[in-house]
């Protein structure tokens, strides 16, 4: 009768290790994740070439939203002071929203906290299509992410 309580408990002991065992990976797999997700934020003193992936990313997102004709979601890509002086409507009825084919980035020029990209931008329009223009735009670093400086 003893060897039975003995099994029983045995057992337990096992369920009991297994459970601590699958809680302590998931713990470890989640402060891994927190981690990581902490390091895409970008510093004044961060290398060039961090700054300018980043910065691309954020370009990239945001002539995505413009092609898309996603105003909302361009416009979130805003720096602080751009967007206190400009309301979600005056950048809608201001900022050329729509016409836009296609982007190329040719050149990415980082300082301490600010990005100059210079860029070739696609606009079709009801007259012509496939008309290039070169275009400049600063982006500045807030709180780790940069925004679009946005000029009126």
């Amino acid at each position: 009768m003893s060897t039975g309580f003995l099994s029983e408990r045995s057992e337990l002991s096992r369920k009991n290790v297994a459970n601590w065992r699958q809680l302590t990976v998931a713990a470890i797999f989640g402060v891994t994740l927190a981690a990581c997700a902490g390091l895409g934020t970008v510093t004044k003193d961060a290398p060039d070439d961090v700054k300018k992936a980043a910065v691309t990313k954020q370009v990239e997102a945001r002539w995505k939203a413009m092609i898309d004709g996603d105003v909302p979601k361009s416009y979130s890509y805003l720096s602080a002071g751009s967007k206190a002086t400009t309301s979600l409507d005056r950048y809608r009825a201001k900022a050329r929203l729509t016409g836009f084919r296609a982007y190329r980035i040719e050149k990415v020029v980082c300082e301490p906290e600010i990005c100059k990209v210079s860029m070739v931008v696609t606009l079709d329009t009801k007259k012509m299509k496939g008309i290039p223009m070169p275009e400049t735009e600063t982006w500045i670093l807030e709180d780790g992410e940069y925004r679009y400086f946005w000029p009126l």
